[in-house]
C-alpha cells in the first residue's frame, strides 16, 4: 500500500500512555485519558464513549490539549493530579466526576506514517499505524478522520477500493486501540 501511495511523511513514533484512577472510575464511565509523547512534544487526550454508528465509523468527544514534554514525562513516573492539567482538560474530568488522581494504567507505541490521498473534492490525512502492544504482538491499522460524518459513505468507498487495488483486505476494527491493549494485559 505504501509503495502504491508513495508520499508518506517520515514516520512518527509516538508512546500512548493511559492513565486512570485506581479504581477505574475513568473506564467505568466509558471515557479514557492518553498522554501521547513524540520525538519533542507531547499531548493530553480525554476520548469518550464511543457511540453507536455504522461499521468502521467511531463518533466520539475528544478533548486535546499539548502539553510540555517535560511535565508529560514526569506524568508517566509519578501520576497526575488533576490540578496539575490544563483547564479544559481538568474540567471535563470533573463533568464526569474524577476527582482521584491519575496512575499510568498501560501503553503502547505507535510507528505512524501519514499519507495525503486525494478523494474526490476531499484531501484526507491516511494514518498508516504499525502498533506495538506490550504483550509483543503487533496490530497495523488505516485510520482516516473525517470532521463531517455526512461524508463517511462516500469516504469509506474511496478507502476500500483503494485498500483493494493494494490487495489490502477491509476489516473494520470495532475495538479501538486502548481496548485492545487491554484485552492483551489481561
Amino acid at each position: 500500500m505504501l509503495e502504491f501511495l508513495g508520499r508518506a511523511t517520515s514516520p512518527a513514533l509516538q508512546e500512548n500512555l493511559f492513565f486512570d484512577t485506581p479504581d477505574r472510575s475513568l473506564e467505568k464511565a466509558g471515557w479514557a485519558f492518553r498522554v501521547r509523547l513524540e520525538e519533542q512534544r507531547a499531548f493530553i487526550t480525554v476520548k469518550g464513549r464511543r457511540s453507536e454508528s455504522p461499521e468502521g465509523l467511531a463518533v466520539r468527544t475528544e478533548i486535546e490539549s499539548p502539553l510540555p514534554l517535560e511535565l508529560a514525562l514526569q506524568f508517566k513516573t509519578k501520576g497526575i493530579s488533576i490540578e496539575n492539567l490544563p483547564e479544559k482538560i481538568a474540567d471535563q474530568l470533573h463533568r464526569i466526576a474524577v476527582t482521584e488522581p491519575l496512575t499510568l494504567r498501560l501503553g503502547f507505541r505507535n510507528h505512524r506514517l501519514a499519507v495525503p490521498y486525494p478523494a474526490g473534492e476531499c484531501e484526507l490525512i491516511l494514518e498508516i499505524d504499525r502498533t506495538e502492544f506490550p504483550d509483543g504482538s503487533v496490530d497495523y491499522e488505516l485510520e482516516v478522520e473525517i470532521a463531517d460524518e455526512n461524508l463517511y459513505e462516500r469516504i469509506t468507498g474511496e478507502i476500500t477500493r483503494l485498500l483493494e487495488r493494494c490487495n489490502v483486505p477491509v476489516v473494520f476494527q470495532p475495538k479501538s486501540k486502548f481496548q485492545r491493549a487491554v484485552e492483551k494485559s489481561r
